[in-house]
């Protein structure tokens, strides 16, 4: 068989497959949870790289030189500008220049 041959197979193959599926028309085939959490609890320092997306404001105190009022900056920022691109988005917090950035970065991940 070539690889168009293989192709349509597949797609029939599959078409057959799913009209073969008993379908409940009065329920969604599938649902989906109101709201999904993209996040994974963060990881402290220690023991790994923290996501500033996801980060609680007790992890990221943990930080080197990151104190309350820097982390609740920190998550203030997150919620207004729907969360950190790149590293050097820290600079634009009050707090956090080049020095306190470049001591951070190695815990930082995204």
């Amino acid at each position: 068989m070539t690889g168009p041959a293989i192709t349509l197979a597949l797609v029939l193959a599959t078409v057959i497959f799913l009209r073969a599926l008993p379908i409940n028309q009065s329920e969604p085939l599938h649902s989906l949870p109101e709201s999904i959490d993209l996040c994974q609890p963060a990881a402290l320092p220690l023991h790994g790289r923290i996501d500033l997306n996801c980060a609680t404001q007790e992890t990221l105190i943990e930080l080197p030189g990151i104190g309350p009022a820097t982390a609740k900056k920190i998550i203030l920022y997150r919620e207004r500008e729907g969360g950190f691109n790149r590293t050097e988005d820290l600079l634009t917090i009050r707090g956090i220049g080049p020095k306190k950035l470049q001591a951070i970065s190695q815990y930082i991940q995204w």
